[in-house]
């Protein structure tokens, strides 16, 4: 969870910081990580010990 609440920030900064320095990379660069981070926390696998309650 701390790790999610990191990435955030980061792209929060960068978002900022786009706006601030009236840089779009910063922009481009905040969306690509958020796809990412997206794409890892929807998408990763489950152990496969998993039971059905824990899947719920």
């Amino acid at each position: 969870m701390r790790a999610i609440l990191v990435v955030y920030a980061v792209i929060l900064m960068l978002g900022v910081a786009a706006m601030l320095l009236d840089n779009h990379y910063l922009a481009n660069l905040a969306g690509f990580i958020s796809a990412i981070v997206l794409l890892v926390v929807f998408f990763k696998d489950r152990p496969d010990e998993e039971s059905a309650h824990d899947k719920k």
